[in-house]
């Protein structure tokens, strides 16, 4: 469904009463400034109409500085329509500075996805973003003419907004004035307490609605659920806890998602105590939105691999051989449907929204489902449609699929997710450490990139008489002749040398071929294969020694107030005076690898590469 063309932008135009929109953020692109001049015309013609955008505020002020935010777009409405701007409580103080835009989202999001038009709800795991209207598939479910449904959902949207920020017309971002409390200035436990008991307030709301109202004979039910459990709100949690620990074997459950990584409660509930037969579709590295990305970034697909490599040994380890994985692949497309369907014999049920299923989702964003459910024969044919579409273009994973190119794990990846898996540390304890180490890694590959000296190049014994004819080409055009009879022209003629002079010589020739060879196209022969994993192995030797260093007074204090004994004390000790010596050491063998030879097209020289401490490569001679 091009829901850009068929739905959100035609209902832009010509909704009555409301629009609101929630979406983590609105792209820049031409099809996103379409949607919101569809919405600036049904504004200009109609008074009566209520518009309400929900964002998060880092995602919708990223790229702000250079005129491509999602703020800069709608900062054109800013004066006719509500802009909320939700910002997490869990970013602030000196990670707040320090984090990268790109990186600071790990942290928490405003993640529903929810589009209503007067009575109608589209719910979605998609952004408002050209890829999505595009190549990404995704999944998008209509509710129309559901009232009670649309009122909930934009009674929640108000309640996020009015404990965020505002965006103004001339672009700036305001707090909202009953937010009482700021959100990443202000203490999180009052912050956390003022937006729960709003949120409260909403869900209360409909409870009472619903027990009041007549019971229904209808064949279908739909069930509003709210996750933030940030704010002590967990209605999705629990209810798949419940699903996922089922013993009926009659049971089958498709779960996808893009970004498949779920909890390990889930993980434990799928494996050591469900009975039923189960699917799993993600994206194929390639489909991974990620797949190319440079930086960190561009390791997130292989850490996905990884995950699904560690499925596949669950699944033997209990042996549980109806659960099958699948990974979707489609030439020039994404995967970024997620959800769940169950069947039974009886019934059909399908959660549709914006959740993943991993900690991010349980613990740190604000997510928003639709549980439906339905014995209607015909809707429930339709569901099983929409899952078997995702299979069209899905192929199974298996140990032989994970061997290939493809699926790649380097191995500081591997021995990284290894470290943070161990069952000594919490998932809260992961979150907290990503961002941190994220922030190192981003630091130290501008220092690389700082560090990378300029190319050089050594001459091959091809290159003899073409470094004479370059002096005589350099002689012709500057007009300058030589005197044949000059002691160093004869000393050349005769094969000796001056060696009070040799050094100057081979200094201009070389600068001589670094100004001839400046636009030579270079062919790599060869590549040090550890490159990449020696860039990570030094920096995370840094960091160890820095660590090591930094430690110290706090363990001499430890000792000395008694709270740590002598055998702790002289370890972390003899730590921090060995880190420094074997950091020396390290950096010294690091200096004497080849990092890259290189010919040019016409093999008369090559350039040498060697690696510096930090990994990269420096050329030299």
């Amino acid at each position: 469904m091009k829901y850009n063309q068929l739905f959100v932008k035609e209902r832009s135009r010509s909704a009555k009463n409301r629009i609101a929109l929630s979406t983590l953020y609105l792209g820049d692109g031409s099809l996103e400034r379409g949607l919101i001049d569809s919405i600036d015309y049904n504004l200009k013609r109609n008074e009566n109409l209520h518009v309400t955008v929900l964002l998060d505020c880092l995602r919708g002020t990223r790229g702000v500085a250079q005129e491509k935010s999602s703020t800069t777009l709608l900062k054109a409405i800013a004066d006719r329509a509500v802009v909320f701007l939700y910002h997490t409580p869990k970013l602030t103080g000196m990670v707040k500075r320090l984090l990268p835009e790109r990186t600071n989202e790990i942290v928490g999001l405003q993640h529903m996805k929810l589009y209503i038009f007067d009575d109608s709800v589209l719910i979605s795991g998609a952004n408002l973003s050209d890829s999505y209207f595009v190549d990404r598939q995704d999944r998008y479910v209509l509710f129309e003419n559901c009232k009670d449904l649309a009122d909930f959902f934009c009674n929640l949207i108000n309640a996020v907004g009015e404990c965020s920020f505002l965006l103004n017309s001339d672009g700036s971002v305001t707090l909202h004035p009953n937010c009482s409390v700021h959100p990443y200035e202000g203490r999180f436990a009052e912050y956390r307490d003022l937006l729960r008991s709003r949120i409260g307030k909403v869900i209360g709301a409909l409870q009472t609605q619903q027990a009041s109202a007549q019971c229904s004979s209808s064949d279908t039910l739909l069930y509003p659920l709210v996750q933030m459990g940030l704010f002590g709100y967990h209605e999705e949690y629990e209810l798949l806890k419940r699903l996922l620990s089922s013993k009926d074997s009659t049971t089958s459950i498709t779960m996808a998602s893009g970004y498949f990584n779920c909890i390990k409660e889930y993980e434990q509930l799928i494996f050591s105590e469900g009975k039923y037969s189960m699917d799993i579709v993600t994206a194929a590295p390639k489909a991974n939105g990620f797949f190319g990305a440079a930086g960190p970034s561009g390791y997130v697909p292989s850490m996905y691999s990884w995950v699904c490599e560690r499925i596949l040994q669950m699944k033997e380890k209990y042996a549980r051989n109806d659960v099958n994985l699948y990974e979707y692949h489609r030439d020039g497309w994404t995967f970024h449907a997620k959800g769940l369907w169950v069947d039974t014999p009886a019934q059909t049920a399908t959660l549709v929204g914006s959740s993943n299923f991993g900690y991010r989702s349980v613990h740190r964003d604000l997510e928003a489902q639709i549980l439906l459910v339905t014995s209607n024969e015909r809707l429930r044919s339709q569901l099983k449609d929409e899952r078997r579409r995702l299979f069209d273009f899905a192929s199974l994973l298996d140990g032989a699929a994970l061997r290939r190119a493809d699926h790649h794990i380097p191995v500081v990846v591997r021995v990284s997710l290894h470290a943070l898996q161990n069952p000594n540390v919490a998932e809260n304890t992961i979150m907290g450490l990503l961002p941190v180490g994220l922030l190192v890694g981003k630091a130290l590959m501008d220092n690389v990139a700082r560090r990378a000296g300029p190319a050089q190049v050594v001459r091959t014994s091809a290159t003899l008489g073409t470094v004479s004819s370059l002096r005589s080409r350099r002689r012709i055009s500057s007009g300058v002749g030589q005197n044949p009879f000059e002691r160093e022209q004869m000393l050349q003629r005769l094969g000796g040398t001056s060696i009070r002079r040799s050094h100057a010589q081979i200094e201009r020739d070389n600068k001589l071929l670094q100004e001839s060879l400046m636009n030579e196209n270079w062919v790599a022969v060869y590549r040090y294969p550890g490159i990449r994993f020696a860039v990570l192995l030094a920096r995370a030797k840094l960091l160890q020694t820095v660590a090591s260093v930094l430690y110290l007074p706090y363990s001499s204090y430890q000792y000395v107030v008694g709270h740590a004994d002598a055998t702790f004390f002289y370890s972390t000790a003899a730590l921090a005076v060995l880190a420094p010596v074997a950091l020396a050491v390290f950096s010294r063998y690091l200096n004497r690898l080849i990092g890259v030879i290189a010919m040019n097209e016409s093999n008369d020289f090559v350039r040498v590469g060697y690696l510096t401490f930090w990994g990269a490569r420096k050329n030299k001679k």
